[in-house]
């Protein structure tokens, strides 16, 4: 039997990571044009209003069911497998496809196919953009073209926090374990110091533990599916609180609990961001979190009475700046040396608001 035709074929990598997926895919569904996402088992798991005018399925009636039983017929069958086996290989597939209708009948379109990756790199199920053949294929080059900016946004925000956390334990904990050896050294050649060297351990050993919960606290963050945002930051800033001795004043709302985990998630590591400079860098002895909606406007605040100084180009406020635009938002900030620093987010209240 001849090989399915999969000429033109873009073979380059444009796939959906473990860590942005749940950011991406949400992000796709809302596009004018037919967006469906299958799992590894090829099962539907997402199937937007587009994809139900297309192909002619109600959402409702596809969700849960193989996609081989709705957009896949004899006629296309061979095709459709070479194509799931191309993407469950990792690459995404680009081409034109004749899909099966609900009546049956077969309907010509253009379509981009990618792999979605799990967190351990394996292949996770797919996400199928498709439109009518005779659009312009401009039309949907230009939205693939948006997709790839949005995707290169999520993995440039990923590499510097990766980057930053790297750089968190060569700086605190690195520096921690290298004055402990340089001590011992010392103690070593000089027995008599035992006293004034245990102190300058316990400093050190304290600073390194503060350092470590600090990390284990970015990295074993709570879980967003069912956790209210209100009860989130209000644990966050109670955590900060505990570790630098400031006092905190909480004003968090519970208008925004009803928000999806993915927008929670956002926002979580907003505030988290707002509060590791406010930890780090201020040395403040007051705290101010604040999260509050007015209308379909919602802001969330972080004062401190602080160093104040704070880097507009700094990791940080790149990373805060990246993440609220993706919410349809913006961040503000005021800081004067000596004075604190007030930093806001502005964002829709609404989760179609971005």
């Amino acid at each position: 039997m001849a090989e399915p035709d999969v000429s033109g074929v873009v073979r380059s990598g444009l796939a959906v990571e473990a860590d942005a997926a749940a950011l991406v895919i949400p992000e796709l569904l809302k596009l004018p044009v037919a967006v469906v996402h299958v799992d590894e088992r090829r099962v539907v798991r997402g199937w937007n209003g587009a994809a139900e005018v297309l192909y002619g399925w109600a959402a409702p009636d596809t969700l849960g069911k193989p996609i081989s039983g709705l957009t896949v017929g004899p006629v296309n069958a061979e095709l459709a497998d070479a194509i799931l086996e191309q993407v469950g290989s990792g690459r995404h597939w680009a081409g034109t496809f004749d899909a099966r209708r609900s009546d049956g009948s077969l309907i010509s379109v253009r379509a981009v196919t990618m792999p979605v990756l799990g967190a351990d790199g394996a292949f996770a199920g797919s996400v199928g953009i498709a439109m009518h053949h005779h659009l312009e294929q401009a039309d949907l080059i230009d939205q693939i073209v948006n997709l790839r900016r949005l995707a290169d946004d999520l993995d440039r925000v990923r590499i510097d926090e990766r980057a930053r956390l790297a750089g968190d334990l060569h700086d605190d904990v690195g520096q921690v374990l290298t004055a402990v050896l340089t001590s011992v050294k010392g103690l070593r050649a000089d027995p008599a110091r035992l006293d004034e060297t245990l102190d300058y351990l316990e400093r050190y050993v304290t600073r390194g533990l503060q350092s470590l919960q600090q990390l284990v606290g970015v990295l074993a963050r709570p879980s967003f599916d069912d956790s209210p945002l209100s009860r989130l930051l209000s644990e966050l800033g109670l955590q900060v609180a505990r570790r630098t001795g400031s006092r905190l004043t909480l004003d968090v709302e519970t208008s925004l609990d009803s928000l999806p985990a993915d927008r929670t998630g956002e926002l979580y590591r907003v505030a988290e961001e707002m509060l590791t400079n406010v930890e780090r860098h201020a040395q403040a002895e007051h705290i101010t979190l604040r999260l509050t909606r007015t209308g379909d406007v919602a802001r969330l605040i972080v004062i401190d009475d602080g160093n104040g100084g704070l880097d507009a180009n700094g990791l940080g406020v790149r990373l805060m700046q990246a993440r609220i635009r993706r919410l349809g938002g913006r961040v503000t900030y005021r800081s004067v040396p000596g004075k604190g620093t007030e930093v806001r987010a502005l964002f829709p209240a609404t989760a179609d608001g971005a």
